[in-house]
């Protein structure tokens, strides 16, 4: 029988890169022997420090500490080895834990886990003991369910700058590693505070790092330059605010991890790691009036006071955020008129070069650069983002809107990282209007290709991914859904999607629509925005457009019987030609043709639209627009018969809208069905 140091050694309990662990009897009482490779001494194994820590580690006590029973050297064979006997536990590590439990630990468990690591982490770090390799591997836990640290750094005190590269890529202890190490600098408490935010995360995220590189060079590159991967791209409903706590831990310096373990231990306790993600069971479209509210264009205050002070008022409008603080007199009007508004915070046009055209732009706080784009990256970090997402709420804050609108991107498809982006902004801007502005909502903007889209599956992945936010309400913008679209694929999936999101029981804009937001309002969209005769779609084409050809705004005039907006020549020929569609409204009265009444009949009749669809029953809204829309084809297929500059292709989008709600009616039979 083999002894070291009055102890005999029994079975292999496991084999570390330093040492081997080894059943150990000694008077009939059973013990944990580790003894240290030789080539660990030669590759610089600091003795004087291994004699030192293990005096400070005898003297501590604590059931979350294994307990060092002895230390010292002793002849292997020829060989002259260091040795630590430490107190025998019956159990199993946390990683064999892990694995055995599918790699999936429950809230509740994992904060107890996690509070008895942290009360063993306050005792040694108390008595100036660091850990140095807080892994899975090294956190034990007993038979009873007790928690113990085990395998202090004083098998580890080597340079951590002696890493080898494989051809695998690094795994385990590497990944650990907290940045100040490899850089070579004074190790403290906050330095296991790193490894246990790495250790948090691969348990979250079942068995993902924060840094996945090809090799050790990569690694640490990533460790010391690059932000880690959001955990929630492994774990979509993990809650934000614990996603943010391990963010912290994982900060480059020390000082940004400065908490103390009590107020750790406390975070963790109280903070949510999981919210739910399943999507609320469908809920039905209630009585409540559907709105249209206005996106003004900067030379329209005129016209929309004058029709707010001559009728009702308007229900809302939309505003975007560059035209302050230009336009500030504008909104001082709206608040003495009681009119609500929102912005749009424009940070959309932010990631496209146009952006630079537009001085309004260039003076938002949020436009960091007037020459570079915002990308992606550059909100890698999180206390980036949280500036970003201050800067816009803020700037909303200071004009006084009814609503606050979180910043949004433009994204191309489920992969992009501006959605993955968006999705930690959205989260960001709920916790702080939360935290600062309590009585106030927050929308979270969309604004997507609805090419992406024309998949159910990808509707309902769109669907899963923000109803785990929990904002106030969405907006939906909506490229190439337009006016007059001919894509029937994408204005179905338009629908479904505004459908899908109705379900959360939530307020639905959608946003630029013109006369399409009727239909919109009949499918579970409570409010859709339109510009005056103007602004009638959304595109990334308009983003990327220069400015000065970007929109077209010529006047336009509304002829409702045709549910067309059209060039006031081609108007004014159709009206002409049939007498019946003249417009007895007052302000065509008023006017001196239709050009000048364009915008403020546009306004009225709008209304008065939006009050007729109101006044049906909400289940057979949908049957009205679908009739009206077929009444206006009819009425155009004749018209054109004596207006020849009257086209097919003005009206051949109200057969679209047709035959897409027709077909979105019979679906929804089939889904309640």
């Amino acid at each position: 029988m083999i002894q070291v140091g009055g102890y005999e050694i029994g079975d292999l309990l496991g084999v570390g890169a330093f040492g081997e662990t080894y059943i150990a009897k000694k008077e009939e009482k059973t013990f944990a022997l580790k003894l240290i490779k030789e080539d660990a001494i030669l590759k610089g194994f600091d003795i004087n420090r291994f004699n030192r820590e293990c005096r400070s580690l005898e003297k501590v006590q604590h059931e979350n500490i294994v307990k060092l029973i002895e230390y010292g050297q002793a002849h292997v064979g020829n060989d002259l080895r260091y040795f630590l006997v430490m107190e025998y536990l019956s159990g199993r590590d946390l990683e064999k834990y892990f694995q055995s439990n599918a790699f999936d630990i429950d809230e509740k468990n994992l904060k107890n886990i996690l509070d008895q690591v942290l009360t063993g982490l306050r005792v040694i770090h108390r008595k100036n003991i660091l850990h140095r390799d807080i892994k899975p591997q090294n956190i034990f836990i007993t038979d009873n369910g007790l928690i113990k640290l085990l395998d202090f750094g004083l098998v580890k005190m080597i340079d951590y700058t002696t890493l080898t590269m494989t051809g695998e890529g690094p795994k385990g202890t590497p990944s650990y590693i907290p940045p100040e190490a490899i850089r070579g600098e004074k190790l403290d408490y906050r330095s296991d505070f790193y490894s246990l935010g790495v250790m948090i995360y691969y348990i979250v995220t079942k068995g993902h790092f924060p840094f996945e590189a090809a090799n050790i060079l990569q690694l640490i590159n990533m460790a010391l330059n690059e932000p880690p991967t959001p955990p929630k791209k492994y774990h979509k409903s993990l809650s934000n605010e614990f996603e943010n706590l391990i963010l912290m831990l994982l900060s480059k310096q020390p000082y940004e991890r400065n908490i103390t373990h009590e107020d750790l231990a406390k975070a963790i306790k109280s903070t949510p790691i999981v919210l739910d993600s399943i999507v609320p069971a469908f809920k039905k479209m209630t009585d409540s009036p559907g709105e249209v509210w206005y996106r003004l264009l900067p030379n329209e205050k005129s016209k929309i006071l004058e029709f707010i002070d001559k009728t009702n008022g308007v229900a809302g409008i939309e505003y975007a955020a560059n035209l302050l603080p230009r336009n500030s007199n504008t909104l001082k009007e709206f608040k003495k008129r009681h009119i609500r508004y929102f912005f749009d915070p424009s940070t959309n046009r932010l990631a496209y070069s146009t952006f630079s055209q537009t001085k309004g732009l260039q003076a938002l706080p949020y436009c960091w650069d007037n020459f570079d784009r915002l990308t992606p990256d550059r909100l890698r970090d999180f206390n980036v983002i949280r500036r970003y997402v201050s800067e816009v709420i803020e700037w909303q804050a200071q004009w006084g809107v009814d609503f606050f609108v979180a910043p949004f991107h433009y994204h191309r498809h489920l992969g992009d990282s501006w959605l993955e982006i968006d999705l930690k902004i959205l989260h960001e801007a709920i916790d702080y209007v939360r935290e600062n502005y309590k009585n106030m909502q927050i929308f979270s903007g969309i604004c997507l290709n609805m090419e992406e889209y024309t998949t159910e599956a990808n509707r309902i992945a769109l669907l899963n991914e923000f109803s785990i936010c929990k904002p106030d309400g969405y907006i939906f913008y909506g490229d190439e859904i337009k006016e007059t679209t001919t894509n029937s694929a994408r204005l179905y999936a338009y629908l479904d999607t505004i459908r899908l999101f109705s379900r959360l029981g939530k307020t639905i804009i959608a946003a630029r629509l013109g006369t399409l937001g009727l239909g919109v309002l009949t499918i579970g969209a409570n409010i859709f925005t339109t510009g005056i005769a103007s602004l009638t779609g959304f595109s990334e084409k308009g983003l990327l457009q220069e400015r000065a050809t970007g929109y077209d705004m010529k006047p336009k005039y509304y002829i409702p019987q045709l549910m067309l907006t059209l060039p006031i020549k081609l108007a004014e020929d159709i009206l002409s030609a049939d007498g019946s569609l003249i417009c007895n409204c007052k302000f065509c009265k008023e006017a001196a043709n239709i050009e000048a009444a364009s915008k403020l009949h546009y306004l009225y009749i709008r209304q008065k639209e939006v009050e007729e669809l109101n006044s049906v029953p909400v289940g057979n809204r949908p049957n009205w627009f679908i009739m009206k829309t077929k009444n206006s084809f009819d009425k155009c297929k004749k018209i054109k018969r004596n207006v020849a500059e009257l086209r097919t292709s003005n009206f051949s989008h109200l057969m679209t809208w047709i035959d897409v709600f027709e077909g979105f009616e019979e679906g929804k039979t089939e889904r309640n069905g």
